[in-house]
């Protein structure tokens, strides 16, 4: 509905998608899964998010869920103590988001930090920082593993605030979905997208060109 009455408004045709689901397209057309026909990207901040991209579509799914992971259930990684456990309402947004790691950070600083000071901290090396993210980026490998197994990408893009930490936060990523690689489904490149943070305005670009 929102749709048809903003065209109405602009006198031309209006489309609407969420933001992740722009980025995909958006890495699609013009960034690191250009030409790619099945990919997935992952967006980490308030939530997080992805979106599924197969032969060269998105996939909305039948009631327009398809490549939704948000509220879904995760293990939680313990980096001090290389220690996965499962608990009672852990969710990805609870455990792996912006926010939650910034949390994480300031329990172990014994304040409150903001994601800022989380993001300064990690670019520094501060041991705890560093502690914070191995955690969180434990479930980003976590859910990538997953995704991967159902959907079968070329590769997955990763967006969001924790990317502009570069190669640390990819390595962390990277190195926790091999572990729950099989021979059957074997690891596909993860990248960070180059498109930065306008990446979802560019994405409506694509939109309109798709």
């Amino acid at each position: 509905p929102l749709a048809a009455k903003l065209g109405a408004v602009a006198n031309a045709p209006v489309f609407v998608n969420n933001n992740i689901r722009t980025m995909a397209l958006a890495e699609r057309w013009f960034g690191e899964g250009r030409a790619c026909q099945d990919l997935i990207c992952l967006g980490v901040r308030i939530g997080v998010n992805a979106a599924v991209v197969i032969d060269g579509r998105l996939a909305t799914g039948h009631r327009g869920l398809g490549g939704e992971i948000r509220g879904w259930n995760c293990p939680v990684f313990d980096p001090a103590k290389e220690k996965w456990n499962w608990q009672p309402g852990a969710n990805i947004e609870k455990y792996a988001s912006a926010p939650a790691v910034a949390a994480r950070f300031g329990e172990l600083l014994g304040k409150p930090a903001t994601l800022n000071e989380f993001l300064i901290a990690a670019r520094n090396g501060d041991a705890k920082a560093i502690l914070a993210l191995h955690g969180v980026a434990a479930i980003h490998g976590w859910v990538i593993s997953q995704m991967v197994q159902i959907v079968d990408p070329e590769l997955v893009v990763l967006a969001g605030p924790l990317t502009t930490l570069g190669q640390v936060y990819l390595d962390f990523v990277t190195n926790f979905a091999l572990q729950f690689e099989s021979d059957y489904h074997p690891s596909v490149p993860i990248l960070i997208s180059a498109l930065g943070e306008q990446s979802g305005a560019i994405g409506a670009t694509a939109l309109a060109l798709e």
